[in-house]
């Protein structure tokens, strides 16, 4: 990559007003774009009009050139916008409840923004958008051998001393 900015770390440093963090570099952004269709302007308007009109409480007329411009910065696909829609759509109910971080936090939970600027957490999912994949079936671990009731001895001892009390009564 060679990147001048990040020396190939794909972060740069920032500190302001005493604190410091990481911007994602753009070289970064650039190397985890999406294959697809880029952008244009007109299939961000109408899906634009398409979430604002399932969302509650969205922008009217007069402020969705502001959403659209916002995610022709983000998005560096229309099957990026797409999803990003479709998943709003599905996850929100309210504008208030979303609004333009919801947006920003769906497509990070997908890929690296075209702008680089990153978020994983907002008031709505503190912890990230929830998964579109399964979750994973509990598997238990065997007990080991010569247990009855639970792998902890101390518990182990207390079962079976219950089990001995309810045998008697």
């Amino acid at each position: 990559m060679n990147c001048e900015r990040c020396n190939d770390l794909g972060w740069i440093i920032t500190e302001r007003n005493g604190l410091s963090g990481a911007t994602m570099c753009n070289c970064r952004a650039e190397a985890q774009k999406l294959p697809g269709k880029p952008l244009r302007e007109e299939v961000a308007i109408y899906l634009v009009e398409a979430l604002c009109q399932v969302l509650g409480y969205a922008p009217d007329a007069t402020g969705q050139p502001v959403l659209v411009r916002a995610l022709m910065d983000m998005c560096c696909t229309e099957e990026d916008l797409r999803y990003v829609v479709n998943r709003a759509c599905a996850l929100y109910t309210k504008w208030s409840e979303c609004g333009v971080p919801g947006l920003r936090q769906i497509l990070c939970a997908r890929c690296v923004p075209k702008d680089g600027i990153t978020l994983m957490s907002t008031a709505a999912y503190p912890d990230g958008v929830p998964t579109l994949k399964p979750p994973d079936r509990y598997v238990m671990a065997a007990l080991p051998l010569g247990r009855a009731a639970s792998a902890d001895l101390a518990m182990e001892r207390a079962v079976l001393k219950l089990a001995e009390i309810k045998k008697l009564s």
